[in-house]
């Protein structure tokens, strides 16, 4: 059954759970209201149940970890209210979405265990409390964890991360989550897309460790109170086009090593104390750029001018002198 983005309106059809033989159920991106019956958990061949982005209120009904045979489950972009409810392992889950709703209590232990087919795991944007689960470590084919703007606090588990060899996505901002990062971040060596930000406590310098993620893309480490420097080792991660580094206390000059960053595409180091004069050298396919709110002086390198792929540019509250570049003129 897929009816997935129209403009269906009244509650979710508890008669559909009358079709023992139905095997996906597609209703996300409509107006359905009402809560989800109990009755969906009889559908024991179901593998899909995606009732993601409507107006569903109430509780997650317990009766949907008998799904045994689901292999995608998605709540997401409702208004469910209340606890994660107990249950027992989905065996064959490879994709839970509950994100955007209004969900309380903690992160279920019980969602990871051994032998566990979950790919991704998406729970953001809710009102999770408690830690983050030691057992996180048991689903291996982890890839993708997000569990964002929760309030989930305490020490970030990064050696049972470690252990997850395939997990390429790691969201984690909006938290109240404790530092510092790992210095041996390096073992997460599946990581494109690391996002720590807002997390107001971490604290600590930024690893060097981190530069040796060689496939990392998204770097965003926004308001965690970092200090010390930029370490060069973090410009061994060539395949970076994110790196988002502002709201710190980080300190000392801008990098000249910033150009080895070739296929960077957008730039955040504003509200920290950087000094020094601007790099003249920068990533040729730079589209966004902001230095604000640093201690920066000199003057503006004709070199940006250069930057034909650059569409936003911020230096405002620093000491910069001098003229705008001519050549900037050619800006577009």
């Amino acid at each position: 059954l897929e009816l997935n983005d129209n403009r269906f309106t009244g509650t979710l059809p508890t008669q559909l759970s009358n079709l023992p033989d139905l095997e996906t159920i597609f209703l996300q991106g409509n107006q359905l209201s009402g809560t989800i019956s109990d009755a969906f958990g009889n559908l024991k061949k179901l593998s899909v149940f995606d009732v993601g982005d409507n107006d569903i209120h109430g509780k997650i009904p317990a009766s949907l970890w008998g799904l045994e045979n689901v292999v995608r489950l998605v709540l997401k972009g409702n208004a469910l209210t209340g606890a994660i409810p107990d249950g027992e392992p989905l065996r064959h889950l490879r994709t839970l979405g509950l994100e955007d709703n209004k969900l309380t209590g903690t992160v279920p232990g019980w969602f990871f265990f051994q032998g566990s087919q979950l790919l991704s795991l998406f729970i953001g944007n809710n009102q999770l409390t408690g830690s983050i689960p030691d057992t996180v470590n048991l689903a291996t084919n982890l890839r993708a964890l997000h569990l964002s703007d929760n309030e989930l606090g305490g020490q970030i588990p990064w050696d049972n991360f470690f252990l997850l060899e395939n997990l390429e996505v790691l969201h984690l901002p909006g938290n109240e989550l404790l530092g510092p990062i790992s210095p041996n971040i390096s073992k997460m060596f599946s990581l494109n897309d690391l996002d720590l930000s807002r997390n107001h406590d971490l604290g600590g310098p930024i690893p060097s460790d981190i530069g040796y993620l060689q496939d990392l893309n998204k770097l965003n480490l926004a308001n965690t109170g970092l200090s010390g420097s930029i370490p060069p080792e973090l410009f061994v991660a060539e395949k970076i086009q994110l790196l988002d580094l502002h709201g710190n206390s980080l300190k000392g000059s801008i990098p000249s090593d910033l150009n080895k960053l070739d296929r960077l595409r957008t730039l955040v180091l504003s509200q920290n104390q950087f000094s020094g004069s601007l790099p003249i050298q920068i990533p040729a396919y730079l589209s966004h750029a902001e230095f604000d709110e640093n201690d920066l002086t000199g003057v503006i390198p004709e070199e940006f001018g250069s930057l034909k792929t650059l569409k936003y540019l911020s230096l405002s509250s620093n000491k910069i002198t001098g003229t705008i570049p001519k050549e900037m003129n050619s800006l577009k």
